[in-house]
């Protein structure tokens, strides 16, 4: 291999196809080291440069580059059916899930645990030869508590109200209009005109007891009440 990625405490070994190995060293032996039996570790993040030199003296170089990866959690409470996504931050290498007791708690390709049962299991992230852990307690999962609920009471629906009937509105009796007031006089009695009466009661002076010189009209003649001066001289006029 020419380029190989580790996980931080990771070992890898090498080898030469059609050639034998005679020494490995590396130009940072602080992030890869490489121990005397030829065994390569990755110590810290970052990347090295591994020489190896075969009998005959040549030389061929691998790339190592160690990464740090760390799980998300490194415990977890569940109840039964739950489950919780686990992840491997730092990393870029394939990852292998696997649940030590599946009975409790079973864990997907992509690093989902699901509670099964109640009971304590170890979840496992491997990456190479290095396995990353992640401890699981389920716990049985809880009834739901039952409230009493309480009968409602009949609501008691209201009798309709009855819209009352509108009274029917009286036609306007129309206001007369008034008459120019003018003063008004009784009319006058008709009076048939009546023939003068002629007193038959007046006595006649037969004796000639009328000696004051009062005209007697004994023919009738002055029926128009014209009174007859007799004495021209006395100034004095009888009206009858």
């Amino acid at each position: 291999m020419t380029k190989v990625t580790l996980a931080k405490n990771d070992f890898i070994n090498l080898s030469l196809k059609g050639a034998s190995i005679k020494s490995i060293s590396s130009d940072k032996p602080s992030t890869v080291f490489v121990f005397k039996d030829k065994t390569i570790q990755g110590i810290k993040k970052g990347k090295a440069t591994i020489t190896v030199v075969d009998t005959a003296g040549r030389e061929y170089f691998c790339t190592i580059k160690v990464e740090q990866p760390f799980l998300n959690e490194k415990s977890i409470t569940l109840e039964e059916g739950q489950y919780y996504p686990l992840r491997l931050n730092g990393n870029t290498q394939k990852i292998s899930w696997i649940s030590k007791n599946e009975k409790v708690a079973l864990v997907t390709s992509r690093g989902f645990v699901i509670a099964r049962s109640k009971g304590k299991t170890s979840i496992y992230a491997r990456v190479g030869t290095r396995y990353f852990k992640c401890e699981v307690k389920v716990l049985a999962k809880k009834k739901p508590k039952v409230t009493p609920t309480a009968t409602p009471t009949p609501t008691v629906t209201p009798e309709p109200t009855a819209t009352p009937t509108p009274e029917p509105t009286a036609t306007p009796i129309p206001t007369a209009t008034p008459i120019p007031w003018y003063p008004s006089y009784p009319d006058p009695e008709p009076t048939d005109p009546q023939p003068p009466q002629i007193d038959t009661d007046v006595p006649i002076d037969t004796d000639h007891s009328n000696d004051n010189n009062v005209p007697i009209d004994t023919d009738h003649s002055n029926d128009n009440n014209v009174p007859i001066d007799s004495d021209t001289d006395s100034g004095s006029h009888l009206l009858f």
